[in-house]
């Protein structure tokens, strides 16, 4: 019995190896050094703008406003803003929502009071491109649109990340 129990334990060590190395447990098909790919998303005064608008280096949340761990997590990208504005780092700060109203999101960024845009894909087409299954996700880009991190949280060393 206890045979069975560690070959178990084993194979189970060995998927989860083998999934983090295919990247399967990423949050996005995108790979590090992959550019964002290029998307319609709504601004706040329900106009439409492109990810090929982006300006880079670039920070960005992929959110839902009934999302617990982003309230806890977009009003870090503040104080990373505040941060990199106080040390004249060229930063640029992205919100996208996955697919709810203009109205909502506009309001919970006044709740919230976050000073960064806030985007909305409302057709849900940079979610699909990216393959993205649940929020929170944050993508940095170098100042050459290359991706550098992908995860559910924001990386404590960004700084060096958009290089």
């Amino acid at each position: 019995m206890k045979c069975l129990k560690k070959s178990l334990v084993l194979c189970s060590l060995l998927l989860a190896i083998s999934l983090a190395d295919s990247g399967a447990l990423a949050p996005t098909v995108l790979k590090l050094g992959d550019t964002l790919p290029v998307a319609d998303l709504a601004t706040l005064t329900a106009e439409i703008t492109s990810t090929s608008k982006f300006k880079y280096p670039l920070i960005i949340s992929v959110f839902t406003t009934w999302c617990t761990v982003c309230k806890k997590e977009l009003p870090q990208l503040n104080n990373i803003g505040k941060e990199a504005k106080d040390k004249n780092i060229e930063l640029n700060i992205v919100g996208i929502d996955a697919g709810e109203s203009v109205n909502k999101v506009s309001s919970y960024q006044r709740k919230q009071k976050l000073d960064f845009d806030l985007l909305v894909d409302t057709s849900l087409s940079l979610i699909k491109k990216l393959q993205i299954k649940g929020t929170p996700v944050v993508l940095v880009f170098n100042k050459k649109g290359q991706l550098t991190y992908q995860g559910s949280g924001i990386p404590a060393q960004w700084s060096n990340l958009i290089l």
